[in-house]
């Protein structure tokens, strides 16, 4: 199923990835076009069964040998030569879509997988940009963004945060954004990830200074 135009990246996406330093952008605009690609099948999706043929599709290209995938999808040709030897990470996020395909209200199981598949993310973005020192505190951010995001279709509730500290070097800056903004959407107790303007002036503070 491979489509040749990527779908235009969500706000805090977009946001984050703005402030990605240039050796790192590739590798992070290829996991945030697949995820925005994954959450099309997802929140589109008017038969539940049609959603899961392509999620399915993609688990199973993204745990093929780069030699051995489909080619012509522009996500997924970024994602091999972004990401060999990571790959098996982003199979992951499928999954953590599919289980936000059926959520129901208060699926905490499904909140903790789709946090572990971003969690598992970040940190091979931190082994991508050769800052494995980092890769648990980029984990940490991954945890929090990923529950932010599950915790966005959900409405604003009870939500606690279970992740710890995110301190992380300025090849990470990007990632840096994306656990402040989940920081503060749980913070709110969920629903949108961007609120307002207090929303933005954060961002950019994180993007300019890191904290």
């Amino acid at each position: 199923m491979p489509e040749q135009t990527p779908e235009e990246l969500p706000l805090p996406l977009q946001l984050a990835l703005n402030y990605a330093p240039t050796p790192q952008r590739p590798a992070a605009e290829a996991v945030f076009r697949l995820d925005a690609r994954l959450a099309r099948f997802v929140l589109t999706a008017q038969e539940l069964s049609i959603a899961q043929i392509r999620l399915a599709w993609w688990r199973d290209s993204l745990l093929k040998s780069t030699d051995d995938r489909p080619q012509g999808d522009q996500v997924l040709d970024a994602i091999g030569r972004e990401w060999a030897g990571e790959t098996p990470v982003l199979a992951a996020l499928v999954d953590g879509w599919e289980a936000l395909l059926f959520r129901t209200e208060g699926d905490e199981s499904g909140a903790t997988e789709f946090e572990t598949a971003w969690a598992a993310a970040f940190g091979a973005l931190a082994r991508l940009a050769s800052a494995p020192a980092h890769q648990d505190g980029a984990a940490n951010a991954g945890r929090r963004w990923g529950r932010a995001v599950w915790f966005s279709f959900e409405g604003e509730g009870s939500v606690h945060e279970n992740s710890g500290r995110a301190r992380l070097p300025r090849s990470l800056r990007h990632l840096a954004v994306l656990n402040g903004i989940g920081r503060r959407a749980l913070q709110r107790g969920g629903g949108p990830l961007i609120a307002g303007r207090g929303d933005m002036l954060a961002i950019a503070r994180l993007g300019l200074i890191g904290r």
